[in-house]
């Protein structure tokens, strides 16, 4: 019964009831994030399978009891939580005795210091940075600061209380910093983008549920669903909580931290008059068909590194105001435009008829100005406002009132405002344009709105966010040497147990991983030491957690072992000396990330076999997965084993226990082909070049590895041929993956021209 705890144990890393939504949420291990299963579907998952055990008594005798796992998660389990999101809380944690869990999704990458990244680097986030000021704000520094800052509140999980609105024509290079984001920085588990109205309209929004961003891309341009659309929004970025309803659920209020950005080539949104939550960029077209420039841009993105740093900017600059939350909106050239174009037409009227077109205003009866303006509306079919609705809104919007006076003994209620206050007023809600032909004597023409062009201003802020002179370099990474005291000897326990035909245990889910110093604290638990206590205090364990859910690497769940101490004649062999010629540096510095680097396999035992045993381990248990999972009466060979490894190349979940086995031994292959060959961290072997490898080795067994100019690895045969694919099939086969969008390369071709172009771009 003792080891049902190791079960328990393990069941609920993965499973924790809930109820605010009401059921269980389950996390996935292959999208990384949390799903929501009700009570009755939970039996698919948690098979009520009953074990019958017989414990011996105290009298000699035995008895039975029975244990259903289903039945005890069900209805004994007693740690029940309430679902939240919020990107600031870690995955579990407590609030006055109640249990949460945090469906936050995390972020795409590990913040890590500026002052880590390459020079190169510096130089590509500068140019992505200049495209922003250039194209996105035509040149005002003013409101890129305010694009930046609000960028950056965005990266670090904090609403804006805003929406960005970029109107432009195709090919102007607007959307190229959204997909950056969406693709590289913040990732597709934070931003969602479409182009469907329903999403914002509809009665189901499940799918904005833990999204940081919201990208509107070509929204309809019909006039009926302008101003639903406007509203809706408007309500999406003023309110803090939003209304999550999924099908079939019932609808469940989250913390809205949701920021939206509008992309279109045409008018997308019905803006009030003194709209003071939208920001129209004044998209410059001086690049468009440049695409030399564009090519430029998208090699300095695909850049290694780039992503990460541009997401530690941003969260630098998130850090530096933290009080920034897109309030108050700047006016520019492109809203006053679009205000303009969109008045009422009740406004269009006075602006027309009183303003440019000189009529008096001044003692104007009610009745006069309303049968004029009536006339204006059926000129163009536009049907009139009642007279009772005019008044009102002329001293609402405009804070025109009436008098009433005797014209020809008669008592009229007249307009008591004259042209000049009637210009101010246009004037003070940006509703009048540069070319409007207005002639006011002893009134000066309208102010406009200048961009604040400042070619220094992006260099002065960047080399703050660094902390360096606005006239020096880059950054540049310097290597820290610590030296470490004199050595001591550590001994290593050998840890001894049986061996199982069962297959091993999956690691653990992210969210669950310790921090280092916490696992230096936990005690080995043992068949002898563990308790059923151990299952609550195992949430209390995850509730000191780092801050903040983690996408790194998960914790390893094995089974419990006893040690046992090393033999006499082994002690020796398993004793090792510490990394005195190579110490671990300061986490965070240069010479820490090389130091992970020169130790990357430490942890990896398979890549140190020889090359008859790493072949023969990949066959061996592909022969048995094959048997075990597949068709036990096959004749497997080596055939069978490359066509599996090519279908298990495209599939990207682990969906059953032979395909979880499999890519496990698959990537400790890969993991072989990279340390015998001496490969960089970042380069993958592809499931093609292992293909190639495999066919070479079928052919001679002994056949060596070799580097090909085509990037493939290949087998050399002892005639001295290389197996490799003809050079116009591998380049058609590129140019249709490349078309499908199933490269994402980096192009190294112009991107030496940078630093020279930087001034210039």
């Amino acid at each position: 019964m003792n080891d049902l705890i190791q079960a328990k144990r393990y069941l609920c890393s993965y499973f924790i009831p809930c109820s605010n939504p009401h059921g269980i949420f389950m996390w996935r291990p292959d999208i990384k994030n949390l799903e929501h299963i009700p009570d009755n579907n939970i039996g698919k998952l948690i098979k009520p399978i009953t074990k019958v055990f017989y414990i011996q008594s105290g009298q000699g005798s035995s008895y039975k009891t029975e244990f259903c796992i289903n039945k005890w998660f069900m209805n004994e389990y007693s740690s029940v939580c309430v679902a939240t999101c919020d990107p600031k809380k870690s995955r579990i944690f407590k609030v006055n005795g109640q249990l949460y869990l945090n469906i936050f999704p995390g972020f795409l990458h590990v913040l890590r210091p500026i002052s880590t990244f390459e020079t190169q680097t510096h130089l590509a986030i500068k140019f992505i940075f200049s495209h922003i000021q250039d194209i996105w704000c035509s040149g005002d520094w003013n409101l890129t600061e305010y694009i930046i800052k609000w960028l950056a509140g965005v990266s670090a999980g904090r609403k804006m209380y805003s929406i960005l609105y970029l109107k432009s024509g195709q090919g102007w290079g607007k959307s190229i910093i959204t997909d950056f984001i969406q693709r590289s920085v913040l990732g597709t588990q934070l931003v969602y983008k479409t182009s469907d109205p329903q999403t914002i309209l509809g009665s189901f929004n499940g799918q904005l549920q833990g999204k940081v961003l919201l990208l509107l891309e070509e929204m309809p341009t019909e006039k009926s669903q302008w101003n639903n659309l406007y509203r809706s929004l408007k309500d999406k970025v003023t309110s803090d909580i939003m209304e999550i309803h999924e099908k079939y659920k019932t609808p469940t209020h989250y913390k809205n931290f949701m920021s939206t950005i509008v992309l279109t080539n045409e008018n997308a949104l019905r803006v009030e008059n003194d709209d003071r939550r939208t920001v129209f960029l004044d998209v410059s077209p001086s690049r468009k068909g440049d695409l030399k420039y564009f090519k430029k841009l998208g090699n300095a993105m695909k850049y290694p590194g780039v992503s990460e740093a541009f997401y530690a900017y941003l969260r630098v600059i998130a850090d530096a105001h933290p009080d920034f939350n897109g309030n108050p909106p700047p006016m520019t050239t492109s809203k006053q435009e679009h205000i303009i174009s969109t008045l009422p037409p009740l406004f269009q009227f006075i602006k027309d008829s009183y303003l440019i077109g000189g009529n008096i205003i001044y003692d104007l009866s009610i009745q006069e100005f309303y049968n004029a303006y009536v006339s204006s509306c059926d000129i163009h079919h536009i049907t009139p406002l009642s007279k009772i609705n005019v008044t009102r809104i002329l001293s609402n919007e405009l804070d025109i009132n009436s008098n009433r006076v005797y014209i020809d003994g008669k008592r009229t209620r007249v307009l008591n405002i004259t042209r000049e206050e009637l210009y101010q007023k246009y004037v003070a809600k940006n509703w009048i344009h540069e070319t409007d032909e207005i002639d006011i004597d002893g009134v000066e023409d309208v102010p406009q709105n200048r961009p604040t062009a400042d070619p220094n201003a992006l260099d002065r802020f960047l080399a703050e966010i660094r902390g360096t002179p606005a006239n020096a370099e880059p950054l540049k990474v310097t290597k820290t040497v610590i030296q470490q005291s004199s050595p001591q000897k550590l001994k290593c326990k050998v840890v001894t147990g049986k061996s199982s035909k069962k297959p091993p245990v999956p690691p653990k889910p992210d969210h669950l991983k310790t921090k280092p110093a916490l696992e230096k604290k936990s005690v080995a638990i043992t068949e002898e030491t563990i308790t059923e206590n151990d299952i609550n205090d195992f949430l209390e364990c995850l509730l000191s957690c780092e801050p903040g859910p983690s996408n790194s690497s998960p914790i390893k769940s094995e089974p419990p072992v006893k040690p046992e101490p090393p033999a006499p004649e082994t002690a020796k062999k398993n004793t090792i000396e510490p990394l005195a010629q190579d110490p671990q540096p300061k986490e965070g510095t240069q010479a820490y990330w090389n130091w992970l680097e020169r130790h990357r396999w430490d942890n990896k035992p398979w890549v140190k076999k020889t090359r008859e045993e790493a072949f023969s381990d990949l066959f061996n248990k592909g022969k048995e997965c094959w048997a075990k999972y597949i068709n036990e009466s096959d004749e497997y060979d080596w055939e069978i084993l490359i066509e599996e490894v090519k279908e298990l190349d495209k599939i990207r979940h682990k969906t059953n226990l032979y395909n979880w086995h499999m890519i496990e031994a698959i990537n400790h292959f890969k993991d072989w082909v990279k340390y015998t060959k001496d490969l960089p961290v970042g380069k993958l072997v592809t499931g093609k070049e292992l293909v190639k490898i495999l066919e070479a080795y079928q052919e001679n067994k002994n056949a060596k590895i070799i580097p090909v100019p085509s990037g493939y690895q290949t087998m050399k045969l002892d005639k001295g041929k290389a197996v490799e694919p003809r050079r116009e099939d591998h380049e058609m086969e590129r140019e249709w993956e490349k078309a499908n969008g199933i490269v994402d390369e980096f192009d190294d071709e112009g991107f030496e021209n940078i630093c020279e172009d930087l001034g210039t771009f």
